[in-house]
């Protein structure tokens, strides 16, 4: 069975209709970890799930970030 990964962000629910002319029980409904807070995650994860209750979530959780500072400039 193929599975469809879908990215949710404010524009998938924005006003709900979206996601239920996408929904699919193959779905699965991916939350990005590194653009949100917990809280924030939780408010979309619930507004997900009066949606799509038995919708499957996957967590996209942030990596390592790379930060250096240079002493001089680069040309």
């Amino acid at each position: 069975m193929k599975r469809i990964i879908v990215t949710v962000g404010p524009a998938l629910l924005g006003d709900g209709l979206t996601i239920k002319h996408i929904h699919s029980e193959f779905n699965i409904y991916r939350l990005n970890g590194a653009h949100h807070t917990v809280a924030e995650l939780n408010g979309v994860i619930a507004a997900l799930r009066r949606h799509v209750p038995d919708a499957a979530l996957m967590l996209d959780l942030p990596g390592n970030k790379v930060r250096c500072r240079l002493d001089r400039s680069i040309e």
